[in-house]
């Protein structure tokens, strides 16, 4: 756990309310305050591994806000915050995330990025990975991601253009937007990582102060290959990490942030290793009420207020 962070809330019945921010940066129990029936929780799960061999950028872990989750008081309930995916080696797909929950509410991790040698399509999850180029010329998809918790992710994609050929992997969906297929019939570019969200989007700006990041979720950017003024795809705002090149030895994918749940970047050759996803987190709100002073009556009787 990471930090917890109070704020005075409206008067209810001559009592203030206090909301309570907890903000769980790795693995524990949650306790259920006294006074407190229900909580509000918001999950992020682990972003998925980028592909190797100008791979497929990692889509970003599920992302959700949860409300009215019904607790009993002084009960105690798992808190799991999933890790990244492994990226892909040897031309092959990254690792998905690991899903993070509260208890048996949780979201979906991310989906692997593809790998050019062996599974050219990005996996489903939270958000979906990006395809990588086929070996062949053509066209690989991007992973399907999960009705509102992330989108999918791009194409990659295999090219000739002017008889040069062009390998780029599709960016990693992120919790905002798709990721950016790869382009086809100009620059060859892989895609950018989709971009991610804010807390304040979300309704959770105060976990900021107890430090979770400000913007989370972002799509892990796509592999390139060797063709001339190829860039390797950009990772999406919230943690995603940036693709690699096969320019040379070439280079890994950039792993995503930890505690965003980005996705990580895809590698450029099949000797590099695509990014790890980063790690997700959990966050926990709730309104206690205390219980108000007992008055006494003039004729001695008690009465709670």
């Amino acid at each position: 756990m990471s930090g917890v962070l109070g704020h005075a809330g409206l008067l209810l019945g001559g009592v203030a309310a206090t909301d309570t921010y907890v903000y769980y940066s790795s693995n524990s129990t949650f306790v259920v305050p006294a006074n407190v029936s229900s909580v509000d929780v918001l999950i992020v799960s682990g972003g998925a591994g980028g592909g190797s061999r100008q791979g497929g950028g990692g889509g970003a872990g599920g992302i959700r806000s949860f409300t009215g989750i019904s607790v009993t008081p002084g009960a105690s309930i798992t808190v799991t915050c999933g890790a990244g995916g492994a990226g892909g080696t040897a031309g092959g797909r990254g690792a998905n995330g690991s899903p993070s929950s509260f208890g048996s509410t949780s979201t979906l991790g991310g989906g692997g990025g593809g790998g050019r040698t062996t599974n050219n399509d990005g996996a489903a999850g939270g958000s979906g990975g990006g395809g990588a180029p086929t070996v062949a010329v053509g066209t690989a998809n991007g992973g399907a991601g999960t009705v509102a918790e992330g989108f999918a992710g791009g194409i990659g994609r295999t090219q000739t253009i002017s008889a040069i050929t062009y390998t780029g992997g599709g960016g990693g969906g992120g919790r905002s937007a798709v990721g950016q297929d790869a382009d086809n019939g100009v620059t060859g570019n892989p895609g950018n990582g989709g971009p991610g969200i804010t807390l304040t989007t979300l309704g959770w700006a105060a976990l900021a102060a107890l430090g979770a990041p400000s913007t989370i979720g972002g799509g892990g950017g796509g592999g390139c290959g060797t063709a001339a003024g190829m860039t390797p795809g950009s990772g999406g705002t919230g943690g995603g990490g940036a693709g690699g090149s096969a320019a040379g030895a070439g280079s890994n994918g950039t792993a995503g942030t930890a505690n965003t749940g980005g996705g990580g970047g895809g590698a450029g050759l099949d000797t590099n290793a695509g990014g790890a996803g980063g790690s997700g987190f959990n966050g926990v709100r709730y309104s206690s009420i205390p219980t108000p002073p007992a008055i006494t009556a003039s004729r001695g009787a008690t009465v709670i207020v």
